[in-house]
């Protein structure tokens, strides 16, 4: 299996990874949480946000951020080519089995080895 930087879950239970198409590419509305490796956590979980953005720094750090209208009105206008996703609110029992399959599907990402402050915990999941 290749190996994934990041993995975008949506609502109508797709996935994409960096493995199957670039960012640029990849389906912009219905996101319900993004999956990223992560050096401390083994994979950090971005979810709950109205909007991801895609930023890239040139140093092998890019990583998708979750952000209001307001950072995303930002983003854009301080970036050319700027990428975005939209998120979706679904009902909690289908947020809760769409984080609980980025949490621990074995996809190419590390396996999460801890929750980092910046995460959302869904009471009963455990790693």
């Amino acid at each position: 299996m290749n190996d994934s930087s990041w993995i975008v879950y949506y609502a109508n239970g797709e996935q994409y990874s960096n493995v199957d198409r670039s960012p640029e590419v990849i389906p912009r509305r219905g996101v319900i949480v993004i999956a990223q490796a992560s050096d401390r956590v083994g994979r950090h979980l971005v979810s709950r946000f109205d909007y991801y953005v895609w930023e890239t720094t040139g140093e092998g750090a890019d990583a998708w951020y979750g952000v209001d209208a307001f950072g995303r009105d930002e983003y854009c206008l301080d970036r050319h080519g700027a990428i975005w996703l939209a998120g979706r609110n679904v009902k909690f029992e289908s947020f809760t089995a769409t984080y609980a399959r980025a949490v621990k599907e074995r996809n190419g990402l590390p396996l999460k080895s801890n929750w980092s402050a910046t995460e959302y915990r869904p009471k009963g999941l455990e790693l």
